[in-house]
């Protein structure tokens, strides 16, 4: 949680798309579920970096340009998982999943924390 409800629901809404993505894959759903799946993550994904840095840039967070990489880092990995499932190599979606996961657990506990921390020290908005 970075104490900002709406990067806080974006975590939230994402959680639950990587959960859908999970079960999409138990079930075996097929490609175009799966596909629609991913694309729909994509988006959501870009939407919430757009957020979460501009409210790091309006409060002026210490780390705005390291945590921007980072964004890239991600937006160009997805990207290339996403391009890997369309063209049908075996296993990504799996891959996917597996990168989805880890990435958010540790990004979230390891940079957005940061953000949180940042916001507290600020005086609180007239």
């Amino acid at each position: 949680m970075v104490n900002n409800h709406e990067i806080d629901s974006d975590h939230k809404h994402l959680v639950e798309m990587i959960n859908g993505l999970y079960r999409a894959i138990g079930r075996g759903e097929g490609k175009q579920v799966i596909g629609d799946t991913l694309g729909n993550l994509a988006d959501y994904v870009a939407g919430h970096f757009y957020r979460e840095e501009r409210l790091m840039e309006v409060s002026r967070f210490p780390d705005l340009v390291d945590h921007i990489v980072d964004h890239w880092c991600f937006t160009e990995r997805l990207t290339g998982l996403v391009h890997a499932f369309e063209i049908g190599k075996e296993g990504v979606a799996l891959e996917t999943l597996e990168f989805l996961s880890s990435w958010f657990v540790n990004h979230i506990q390891e940079k957005d924390m940061k953000i949180g921390h940042h916001l507290a020290t600020l005086p609180p908005r007239q």
